[in-house]
């Protein structure tokens, strides 16, 4: 798997220009699998999913985890999410639709990935938690209040009513 960090640490390569060594780097060098010297990159890299603030899901090689969140931690364009009580666990491989739940099935793959889960946001924060090595917000909370009042005022035009919510004013 890969994504878009991996942009940086190919094109440095490709130029041979040095990446920083005073940050971390979460991307990868794809030179070997462009060059057709390796047929892929750390095939179980953890990928993490985060939607605003909120970490909603991990995935590692075959298997996703979508977290458990709450109606408040949702975005307000997300504001139509279910919430989540468990954590659901999906096989990719035999159900990319994830259509079926194996949370109880495969209990070891549901802890292990709480587990990467809880040290990512350790990292990197999430919702009610701000992580070692992010970079400082500084009015975190003033966003998450807004947030919720815009999603607020959006249900009252959903419903028809155009009222702004003054839960805080």
């Amino acid at each position: 798997m890969i994504n878009v960090m991996d942009l940086l640490p190919t094109i440095a390569g490709l130029a041979g220009a040095r990446l920083p060594e005073d940050r971390v780097i979460d991307g990868m060098d794809l030179r070997p699998v462009l060059s057709g010297a390796e047929e892929t990159i750390a095939p179980d890299r953890m990928f993490y999913y985060y939607n605003g603030l909120n970490l909603q899901a991990v995935r590692e090689g075959r298997w996703k985890l979508h977290l458990p969140r709450r109606s408040e931690m949702l975005v307000w364009w997300d504001s139509g999410l279910d919430e989540l009580e468990a954590p659901m666990l999906f096989d990719l491989e035999t159900d990319p639709g994830e259509t079926n739940d194996l949370a109880a099935q495969r209990p070891e793959v549901v802890e292990r990935l709480l587990a990467k889960a809880e040290q990512i946001r350790a990292e990197l924060g999430s919702w009610e938690q701000e992580g070692r090595d992010q970079k400082p917000i500084e009015h975190l909370m003033d966003d998450r209040r807004r947030l919720r009042h815009l999603r607020t005022q959006q249900r009252h035009q959903d419903m028809g009513r155009d009222v702004p919510s003054t839960r805080y004013r």
